[in-house]
C-alpha cells in the first residue's frame, strides 16, 4: 500500500487520500494479527530500496517507478532544496535512511508507536540532518525551517545551545542585529559554558556588521 500511495500522490494513479487510509488500516491489522517484527523488517528493506533508488536517480536523472513508489516527490524536494549537486546527492545513505524511516512512520501512522517511534538519539540525528540540509525553494524558507528545528532540538535536549545556534543561523542570513540578540541571550544564560568564548567572538562580529549594515 505504501507503493500505491507513492504513485497516487505523484502520478495521479488512484486516490491518494483513499490510499493513505487503506495503508493505515492495513498497518493496524498487521500489528494486531502479526505483531511488529514483520513491519520492522519491511521498513528496513524498503529503506534500502529507497536509498538505491535515490542513488540511481541522482546518477541517471531518470525517476524510476521504484523512486516514485517509495519516495513520492523526493526528487522534486531534493532539487528545489539544493540537495542535488550535479549527479551527486549531498545526503549520505544514513541521511536518506533516516528520512525514509520518518516518512514511513508518518504515513503508516506509527510515528508514536514503539518500536517504530524514533528514539531520542534518532530525533536528534533527524533535527541535525535537517539543520544541515533544510528543505525549501528559497533561503528565507530554509532559514525559518532551520530556526524551527533549533526549537525542536531545544525541546528534547536541555543542553542544546539553542540561542547560540539561532545566532549562527541569523548571522549567516545577514540578520546581524537579530544574531547579536541571540548571542547575548546565550551568554546571559551560559556565561561559563563550553560555547561562551565562541559566542562572545560571534557577538563582536555581529555587532561590527550591524555598524556596517544597520538594519
Amino acid at each position: 500500500m505504501l507503493r500505491q500511495l507513492g504513485r497516487a500522490s505523484t502520478d495521479g494513479v488512484g486516490n491518494a487520500t483513499a490510499a493513505l487510509a487503506d495503508l493505515r488500516a492495513l498497518t493496524v491489522r498487521a500489528v494486531k494479527e502479526d505483531g511488529t517484527s514483520g513491519l520492522l523488517a519491511l521498513r528496513a528493506v524498503q529503506a534500502e530500496l529507497f536509498v538505491s533508488a535515490c542513488r540511481e536517480w541522482a546518477a541517471s536523472g531518470a525517476v524510476s517507478s521504484e523512486m516514485r513508489e517509495l519516495g513520492g516527490d523526493f526528487p522534486e524536494l531534493a532539487g528545489t532544496s539544493g540537495w542535488l549537486e550535479g549527479k551527486t546527492l549531498s545526503l549520505t545513505d544514513e541521511d536518506l535512511t533516516l528520512l525514509f524511516r520518518g516518512r514511513w512512520n508518518d504515513l503508516t501512522g506509527l510515528a508514536s508507536t514503539p518500536p517504530f517511534a524514533a528514539t531520542l538519539d534518532e530525533q536528534k540525528d533527524r533535527y541535525g540532518l535537517l539543520l544541515r540540509h533544510p528543505s525549501g525553494s528559497d533561503s528565507a524558507t530554509r532559514l525559518q525551517r532551520q530556526l524551527g528545528y533549533v526549537a525542536g532540538l531545544a525541546a528534547i535536549d536541555r543542553e542544546y545551545p539553542a540561542a547560540f545556534a539561532r545566532g549562527v543561523l541569523l548571522y549567516r542570513s545577514g540578520a546581524y542585529e537579530g544574531s547579536a540578540v541571540a548571542f547575548r541571550a546565550h551568554l546571559a544564560a551560559r556565561p561559563q559554558g563550553p560555547w561562551a568564548v565562541r559566542a562572545g567572538n560571534h557577538l563582536l562580529a555581529a555587532l561590527a556588521r550591524v555598524d556596517e549594515h544597520p538594519e
